[in-house]
């Protein structure tokens, strides 16, 4: 038998050369770290190549977004809507330093939809705190001289002053909310806003008088925002039956085929699925957050690793959040799903391990994606 010829390290160079050019090309360059990848890498990843990320990222994504778009024709909405923000600590000031988070978060959201929904964390350094403050849709640059100028009116209060702040700064917000809205149209949302203000004021009103060294020379910062991905799927591929048979074991997919195609006769679940399969995805604005304090090591304040948003999480940020291994808290969950969701980037970070606790967050959000919903494939029901 012949002897194998040794690889030369000039076609070792240009296999990675060429698996990197795969990447750069495809829709993984916003996802796979480039420079652990090239040079070297630490020995307790030395089992994380780029070619592993290349070839599995790709089956990993499929397994996400199949059960996720199914489950958004079915029935979006995914359980009750709850909150916990405040009252998973004991600690009086840390209730009242979450409920600040959430109220710098909540007075940049004006707008109705999700473009504008901000998520926002307290980053602790040695000279000051730093608010950093992400949007769904990248943020103007006069969101931070809003938020600069409400800051410097919070560090005038005094107690005897705090009426006298209290009423112009919630016309402020009132009056934010109403230059954005049609009142016909957007009554509802309106209405829902406008009674939020008052919390949202007293909290500003009362971090002010009671933790005034979190306002003393702070720093007001903006996370990026995501570029848009096209989807991973292929409506062609990822058809009813495929995605039900790459789901459930043969006896069970077998079952949920049969009530899906009852549910097809009235709802055409067919083209639904194709057509849901069409989107582009986005990172949300509180896994911004999170990733910036993630990848670069950042301490937050008094060491509570909140993070705060103008509203609850999505059912997909909430169970990514959660599998993490830091405990992270946040603002509860609303707990409907969006095809557009995507896990945070990891482009640019120094080490190999970001890419092994993504997957394992993605692979626990996939399991619960799987299991919602199909204990009792009888009970499946079609969104209208």
């Amino acid at each position: 038998m012949p002897k194998r010829k040794k690889k030369s390290c000039r076609s070792i160079v240009q296999a990675q050369a060429r698996a990197k050019n795969e990447i750069e090309n495809s829709s993984l360059a916003a996802i796979v770290p480039r420079s652990p990848l090239w040079g070297p890498t630490t020995p307790s990843n030395s089992s994380l190549t780029a070619e592993k990320v290349l070839h599995r990222y790709p089956r990993l994504e499929r397994r996400f977004y199949e059960p996720l778009v199914l489950l958004s024709v079915l029935d979006p909405v995914r359980g009750r809507r709850f909150t916990n923000s405040v009252y998973t600590t004991d600690d009086t000031l840390d209730q009242l330093r979450r409920s600040f988070v959430d109220a710098m978060a909540i007075i940049c959201d004006s707008h109705k939809g999700g473009d504008t929904v901000m998520a926002a964390a307290l980053q602790s350094t040695p000279s000051r705190t730093v608010i950093w403050l992400a949007a769904n849709e990248k943020p103007k640059a006069r969101t931070v001289h809003y938020l600069q100028s409400i800051i410097g009116t919070l560090m005038k209060a005094t107690p005897d002053t705090r009426c006298r702040i209290y009423f112009p700064m919630l016309a402020r917000f009132s009056r934010r909310e109403t230059d954005q809205h049609q009142p016909i149209t957007r009554t509802k949302h309106f209405i829902g806003r406008l009674a939020m203000y008052p919390r949202t004021v007293n909290t500003l009103l009362d971090v002010a008088l009671e933790i005034p060294q979190l306002l003393e020379n702070c720093e007001l910062r903006l996370c990026d925002s995501s570029r848009h991905l096209p989807s991973p799927l292929n409506s062609e591929l990822s058809t009813l039956d495929g995605i039900v048979r790459r789901m459930f074991p043969e006896f069970t997919a077998n079952e949920v085929r049969s009530d899906l195609d009852r549910l097809n006769v009235f709802g055409n679940l067919h083209k639904r699925l194709s057509r849901a399969c069409s989107f582009k995805t986005r990172v949300h604005a509180e896994l911004l957050v999170l990733e910036k304090f993630r990848s670069n090591r950042w301490e937050f304040v008094a060491g509570d690793r909140y993070i705060g948003c103008s509203k609850p999480s999505c059912f997909c940020c909430y169970h990514y959040i959660n599998s993490l291994p830091e405990r992270y808290s946040v603002s509860g969950c609303h707990n409907k799903i969006y095809t557009h969701w995507r896990a945070p980037d990891l482009t640019g970070v120094q080490d190999l391990e970001a890419v092994k606790v993504r997957e394992d967050a993605l692979n626990a959000a996939v399991a619960k994606l799987r299991a919602e919903g199909w204990d009792d494939p009888a009970g499946l029901s079609l969104e209208d």
